[in-house]
């Protein structure tokens, strides 16, 4: 579902309709909700989840000048990055409430809430933030601090959070 306007009203969404920077994708308790993006990445919501599309800037004939934020404010997202993600690692980022995620070029999946982050990779790898000390959550691309910490798809069966 796609915020309609300042009311918090909503519209559900069908195959082949646009989502646009700005927008707010929600799930309710038994919906999931699949997003192909214009850069060919893959966006999956799972039931109660809310992601804001901050971002979205990308150019078919210049990927690497894309700009890309996504916000996880709660619930559970797996994205696999697009040609614009994998052109432009510095410009792309996935946040959540806590921490920030950055790319090594990936399909990875993240559970959110409040309080907690838990990152898992599937293929490739991540860079993971908390925010503070020189991460915030205006940034764009992997954070660079003692706190960050890569995770990849060879580490089987890890997460972080």
């Amino acid at each position: 579902m796609l915020p309609a306007g300042v009311d918090g009203s909503g519209r559900k969404l069908g195959v082949g309709d646009p989502i646009y920077a700005g927008d707010t994708l929600r799930t309710g308790p038994e919906s999931y909700l699949h997003v192909r993006m214009v850069d060919q990445a893959l966006v999956v919501l799972r039931p109660d989840t809310r992601l804001n599309v901050s971002v979205y800037q990308f150019d078919p004939k210049k990927p690497s000048a894309s700009k890309i934020k996504l916000e996880l404010v709660s619930g559970n997202s797996r994205t696999v990055s697009g040609r614009g993600g994998e052109a432009a690692k510095q410009g792309y980022r996935f946040n959540t409430p806590i921490a920030a995620v950055g790319l090594r070029g990936t399909d990875y999946t993240v559970v959110a809430g409040e309080e907690f982050a838990r990152v898992s990779v599937a293929r490739g790898a991540v860079v993971v933030t908390p925010f503070g000390n020189g991460c915030t959550a205006g940034g764009f691309g992997p954070c660079n601090s003692a706190m960050s910490q890569e995770l990849s798809a060879e580490q089987r069966h890890a997460y972080l959070e």
